[in-house]
């Protein structure tokens, strides 16, 4: 899980340049890892910003592993059972950073 950076040249095609991810432990690959799932990414001059449920974070696009900012957001979760069945709902996450506002999700 994460968010993969490419690089794209004519001579060697596309290269990974980097990942960022949200998660504590990489090796969680399941449900229960899924609100450090990066959800939104997006790039602003030479910033990556990443957005999961309980975190917004800026890396510099220039060197992946410096990151510039992290803000921790109020995000919960809603868990399902069986399709269609909410356990407990969850408000959404909003938030902003360098300008770039983050909306809470409707539904």
């Amino acid at each position: 899980q994460g968010a993969y950076v490419f690089g794209l040249t004519p001579e060697g095609g596309f290269v990974v340049r980097g990942k960022i991810t949200h998660s504590e432990d990489e090796t969680q690959n399941n449900y229960y890892g899924y609100s450090n799932a990066i959800r939104r990414a997006l790039f602003m001059d030479d910033t990556l910003y990443t957005v999961s449920t309980y975190k917004l974070e800026a890396n510099d696009l220039k060197d992946l592993t410096r990151q510039l900012a992290s803000i921790q957001l109020s995000g919960k979760d809603e868990f399902i059972s069986q399709p269609g069945e909410v356990i407990s709902g969850g408000t959404g996450v909003s938030g902003t950073a360098k300008g770039i506002a983050v909306p809470s999700p409707t539904g």
